[in-house]
């Protein structure tokens, strides 16, 4: 027998969430309206799992669902982001660039010939 139920879903602060998940399986489910309402029709025995990016998954008997239902963030383990030590530009090559681009820039001027020494 099909059921037809309708819920609410909120964060832990009572905001609703846009975009929660309400599925049965891989085949069946919708996601919530911008107020966090949602419906879905299936056997009422069928378990519906809600869920949202970042909480903690909730699961139901079609026919137990509750019209609202409060997701909770899921604890994230400690990250620690490591990377090897920058390579320094070697000190002789800052100038020996600047000196490259002076003279491109001295070349540049004017259509006659210059004698640039370095």
């Amino acid at each position: 027998m099909q059921i037809t139920k309708y819920t609410n879903v909120y964060n832990e602060f009572g905001d609703p969430l846009k975009g929660a998940h309400i599925s049965i399986g891989n085949l069946i489910g919708t996601t919530t309206s911008s107020n966090g309402f949602g419906e879905l029709t299936a056997s009422g025995d069928a378990v519906v799992r809600v869920s949202y990016v970042g909480t903690e998954p909730q699961y139901f008997k079609l026919i137990e669902l509750p019209k609202k239902i409060t997701l909770k963030m899921e604890s994230l383990d400690e990250v620690t982001v490591t990377s090897k030590k920058k390579q320094e530009t070697p000190k002789y090559l800052i100038p020996a660039i600047g000196a490259t681009l002076l003279l491109i820039a001295l070349m540049s001027f004017g259509e006659e010939t210059k004698e640039i020494t370095l």
